[in-house]
């Protein structure tokens, strides 16, 4: 390759074209696995934290492939009704959309 084609590929890799540094829907409920994992609906994102409502602590998703796909938990411990938590970007190892509705009752 080429010095402008390599050039040209990581200004393309760095690019924020559409005004945002993360790939995060707001809106959009996941499942994030981080030093907790937890299921939640994204409102905000900042350059440090993700902001999440709804759902709660994960503790024990059974068979991952199958929570992901059916929405089903082993364990989770619901967080209060209106309450927001924030987990640090920093800690993220992977997320997911979660598209189920969240759990509304500790298991």
């Amino acid at each position: 390759m080429n010095t402008e084609l390599i050039a040209q590929i990581i200004n393309a890799c760095m690019s924020n074209e559409s005004g945002k540094s993360h790939s995060y829907e707001v809106g959009q409920c996941y499942l994030i696995r981080a030093t907790y994992h937890h299921i939640g609906k994204l409102v905000a994102v900042t350059d440090t934290d993700l902001l999440l409502e709804g759902g709660g602590w994960l503790a024990d998703s059974g068979r991952f492939g199958e929570c992901l796909a059916s929405g089903t938990v082993s364990e989770i411990e619901v967080m209060p009704s209106g309450m927001r938590r924030m987990v640090s970007r920093a800690d993220v190892i992977d997320a997911f959309p979660w598209n189920h509705p969240l759990p509304t009752e500790t298991k």
